[in-house]
């Protein structure tokens, strides 16, 4: 299982340059969750009402897709998309720590690969080593995402970066290893070149969360309390830079980019609301940048598969979620819910990019809390 599980990271983290490799991911994904049913690491006892409830309801969304004809092998896809995601949560690894230890290894091995991309196209702009608009129409050109320096930074928006903030996080709190502060740095090199404001977002989040526990301890220590009292002091000037910086950034996004997304999602908020217009379902949508008809992938894929399945089914899927997060641990569902806020305005969600994140999260190990790594900056050791 591990094997596989390597395997699906490699082609999922190295689909750029290696395109072939795309299309080995959801293969890989499955035969993992088939080795998971086999080994009996799938609890498949741990079925709750609400996926019972999530499934019937599929049903009656295949019933509604069929009557307004939509074609078999679309609402097929999106069945087993919907219906597959909540069985990753559901799996649990005997061996935890190799399984966590090897998807930082290989999100590291990515970090680097776009440490290397961000130190070629910065010689290409800034000393004219190598052509730089060459570099970059072939990544456009290729279907690999876009690399450019914006304001003399490089950003290297690929794919296969959206799960990079999510190994981030599990170095972090990943205590008990030797290795996992210089993993976290150049884990947090690579989230900074990919230059997604998304990703940003998400590490933000996660700050403020260790930041809020770290002001629940109940350490007396001195520097802890000048540190707090630097933070509160400090705070207003952060909301102003942060402000600012978003501000900043909606104003860059402000043409075409924020202007797809907004017409984006006036097509896939034109259906019906309650139930939605059935799985696989396609909008009839013309706007002004392009025609809408037909497509199944969108920037803003969550409120695609809301076209499709209405609140009702959007309430059942994330109520499933949450519940099954929250049961696990609290900490499971807070890294959960930072990955949604990252990933919302992003196609990174209903896809094999959750899929891996679901089960990772799922599977931390018991060195992965945020008390160890408060632990650990009161008094720099492990519990």
């Amino acid at each position: 299982m591990l094997v596989v599980w390597a395997l699906a990271l490699i082609t999922y983290f190295f689909q750029v340059p290696f395109s072939f490799l795309a299309s080995l991911i959801v293969p890989l994904l499955g035969l993992f969750i088939m080795l998971s049913i086999v080994n009996r690491n799938l609890k498949i006892q741990k079925i709750d009402a609400v996926f019972v409830l999530l499934m019937i309801y599929i049903l009656f969304s295949i019933v509604i897709s069929m009557t307004h004809g939509v074609a078999l092998a679309k609402i097929i896809r999106f069945t087993l998309i919907i219906s597959m995601i909540p069985l990753f949560s559901l799996i649990e690894m005997k061996d935890k720590k190799s399984f966590q230890r090897i998807f930082l290894i290989i999100a590291c091995m990515k970090s680097f690969f776009i440490i290397y991309l961000a130190v070629k196209i910065v010689m290409a702009y800034h000393f004219g080593i190598g052509s730089y608009w060459n570099m970059r129409f072939h990544f456009i050109e290729s279907g690999f995402g876009d690399v450019y320096v914006a304001s003399g930074i490089p950003k290297i928006q690929i794919q296969g970066n959206g799960i990079l903030p999510i190994a981030f996080m599990l170095s972090c709190l990943n205590s008990n290893e030797s290795y996992s502060k210089v993993m976290s740095a150049i884990l947090l090199a690579g989230i900074l070149l990919a230059g997604n404001f998304a990703f940003y977002l998400g590490i933000l989040f996660f700050g403020l969360y260790i930041m809020y526990k770290l002001f629940k301890s109940n350490s007396k220590r001195k520097w802890l309390q000048y540190t707090k009292c630097l933070i509160v002091a400090a705070l207003p000037f952060a909301v102003f830079f942060v402000a600012y910086y978003v501000r900043n950034q909606i104003s860059l996004k402000s043409g075409e980019s924020n202007a797809i997304r907004i017409e984006q999602m006036q097509a896939l908020i034109s259906g019906n609301w309650i139930i939605g217009n059935g799985l696989g379902s396609s909008v009839d949508y013309v706007g002004k940048f392009r025609d809408y008809t037909g497509d199944i992938y969108f920037e803003l894929q969550t409120l695609y598969v809301f076209f499709q399945i209405g609140l009702v089914g959007i309430v059942l899927f994330f109520l499933c979620m949450f519940l099954r997060f929250n049961k696990k641990r609290k900490e499971c569902l807070i890294l959960f819910l930072i990955y949604l806020t990252y990933t919302f305005w992003n196609p990174y969600c209903f896809d094999t990019t959750e899929m891996m994140a679901i089960v990772l999260i799922m599977n931390m190990t018991n060195s992965n809390k945020a008390s160890y790594l408060i632990h650990n900056i009161l008094y720099g050791k492990g519990c």
